[in-house]
């Protein structure tokens, strides 16, 4: 059973949605699917080099309830960052806790 009494920040989960453009491709966009709270810790930070700049990056654990639903594909909202989800894991297979592998680039929406 999960210690619900850590879960004191509130993140914003966001599904992709694709829709078809009119020229054969598509165009992407995020709808907000729920907001949930959750236990954010920080694990590391990083920068790299991006189209000749410099980039900041972090990557953060974040625990919360389980969703069968969360998956790579989905991102993360917390702190005014979009977080993309690197990693999902049911916590003893119990169905009762995730633990997420996120990563936040500054810069990208």
């Amino acid at each position: 059973m999960p210690n619900v009494n850590n879960y004191r920040s509130r993140i914003g989960i966001y599904k992709r949605v694709l829709t078809a453009n009119g020229f054969g491709g598509f165009t992407q966009t995020w709808t907000e699917v729920d907001t949930v709270w959750c236990e954010v810790s920080p694990l590391s930070t990083n920068e790299t080099i991006r189209y000749q700049q410099v980039w900041p990056t972090a990557s953060n654990s974040i625990n919360m309830r389980y969703r069968k639903d969360i998956t790579t594909d989905y991102r993360l909202y917390y702190r005014n960052k979009f977080y993309n989800i690197l990693s999902v894991v049911n916590v003893d297979n119990k169905d009762d806790e995730l633990d997420i592998l996120t990563e936040v680039t500054q810069g990208e929406q």
